[in-house]
């Protein structure tokens, strides 16, 4: 399942980058993580980061169509998704990407959706 699992996220990344943008012009930073090492180290960034703002309205669109359309790719797949800021948030400050602004789709094929219906945990 790792193996299909990554090429949806490649195929989703296809469809980010074909996602229509304003003016037509692509100022899309998009990366593909399956390092597990990696994930780790985002999975224990994302309890630490937070957001930057503001920003143009109009790159915030693209960015919106472009993670709609990977999305659409994933359930298209059916293979489980869900947007996430901290994701990218926590990729973005451990140098993976550079955008300004970094949203991340993990992806998951098991049993059941990790991404929703879950327990939030407390906070010591």
């Amino acid at each position: 399942m790792k193996e299909v699992t990554e090429m949806a996220a490649k195929l989703m990344a296809a469809s980010a980058r074909t996602a229509p943008k304003a003016g037509g012009k692509d100022f899309l930073e998009i990366v593909v993580i399956t390092e597990e090492g990696d994930l780790k180290k985002i999975a224990d960034g994302m309890k630490e980061m937070g957001y930057t703002g503001p920003h143009c309205v109009m790159r915030m669109m693209d960015i919106g169509v472009a993670l709609s359309s990977a999305a659409k790719t994933a359930s298209f797949l059916n293979v489980d998704n869900r947007v996430q800021q901290r994701v990218g948030a926590a990729a973005k400050a451990l140098g993976y990407i550079k955008g300004e602004v970094v949203m991340g789709i993990p992806v998951s094929i098991t049993g059941k959706s990790i991404y929703f219906d879950r327990q939030t945990p407390v906070k010591h």
